[in-house]
C-alpha cells in the first residue's frame, strides 16, 4: 500500500493513515464461514489436519508425500451450511485503515512491514502482513542524495563578482549565506547537519548549496555599454556590438 508524505514530514517523522481495500473478517459468521447457529465440522478425510499423506514404493524404498485435502480444500473443516454473506469463505471485501508511523529519515520507496495487519485469512485463519511503501513527494527547493540535501542558489554576475549576503531556505527555516566576492559559478557551500536525519541513528546529513551565476541573454543598451567599458579597461577582447536592422540596410546601399 503506498503512503504519500512530504520531505518535511520525513525530516521530523510523522504519523499517517494507510487506507486500502482487502478481505476482512465476515461480521455475520465471525469468520468461521457457517450461518449463525451452525458450525463447521471436522473433515473426516484428513481428520481436521487439512492435508493427506500418500505412501508409494520406489527403487529407493517407501516415499511419503503430502498434499492438500481435496474434501475440505486444505481447511480441515467442512461448512455444510455456508454463510449467506461470505458463502463459506469467512471473509468479505472491505476497507482497512492502519495507522502508520513514518520514521524520520526514511527514503522514498522504502517499505514498512506490519505483521498481521493485512488481509484476513479464510475461515478465521491467520491474517497476512501489510507492507507500506513510502512515497516522498518532490520538494520545490531541495533534491535529496542519500541523507544530504542539494539546493541551487542563483546570483547575478555583479553579486558573484562583488559578493553578497543572501537568505537561503533550510528545513528549519531561513538562514543567511555569504557569497564571497569572486565566487565562480558552480561553487558549493556546505552547511553541516542541515540535511536529513540518519534513519534510526543519530546525526544528520548536510545541506549543499550550489551557486549558479545568471548570464543574461540580452542587456539594455546602457548596461551593455558599461560592460563593454569594463572589458576595455580590463583589456579583454569581446564580440563587436550587434548592428540594428536599419543600420544593416544602410550599410548594404553604401
Amino acid at each position: 500500500v503506498p503512503v504519500s508524505v512530504t520531505l518535511a514530514e520525513v525530516a521530523s517523522g510523522t504519523t499517517t493513515t494507510a487506507t486500502f481495500q482487502a478481505p476482512v473478517e465476515c461480521g455475520r459468521c465471525e469468520g468461521n464461514g457457517a450461518e449463525p447457529g451452525s458450525y463447521p465440522t471436522r473433515c473426516a478425510v484428513c481428520d481436521g489436519v487439512g492435508e493427506v499423506r500418500q505412501m508409494r514404493r520406489s527403487l529407493l524404498g517407501q516415499v511419503i508425500t503430502t498434499a492438500p485435502c481435496d474434501a475440505c480444500r486444505g481447511a480441515g473443516s467442512i461448512v455444510s451450511n455456508p454463510c449467506k454473506d461470505c458463502h463459506g469463505e469467512g471473509r468479505v471485501h472491505g476497507a482497512h485503515e492502519v495507522e502508520v508511523e513514518v520514521p524520520a529519515g526514511i527514503a522514498d520507496g522504502q517499505r514498512l512491514r506490519y505483521a498481521g495487519r493485512g488481509a484476513a485469512g479464510p475461515r478465521g485463519g491467520r491474517p497476512g502482513d501489510l507492507y507500506v511503501r513510502i512515497d516522498v513527494q518532490p520538494h520545490p527547493t531541495f533534491e535529496r542524495h542519500g541523507d544530504d540535501l542539494i539546493a541551487v542558489q542563483r546570483v547575478s554576475f555583479a553579486q558573484a563578482v562583488l559578493g553578497v549576503h543572501l537568505p537561503i531556505e533550510t528545513l528549519e527555516g531561513p538562514e543567511d549565506l555569504l557569497v564571497p566576492a569572486g565566487t565562480p559559478s558552480g561553487r558549493v557551500f556546505r552547511r553541516r547537519s542541515r540535511g536529513m536525519p540518519h534513519l534510526r541513528q543519530r546525526g544528520r546529513g548536510d545541506l549543499l548549496v550550489r551557486v549558479d551565476v545568471d548570464i543574461p541573454e540580452s542587456l539594455p543598451p546602457e548596461q551593455e555599454a558599461l560592460l563593454r567599458k569594463l572589458a576595455e579597461l580590463r583589456g579583454e577582447e569581446v564580440a563587436p556590438a550587434r548592428e540594428g536592422f536599419i543600420s544593416k540596410i544602410k550599410s548594404a546601399f553604401q
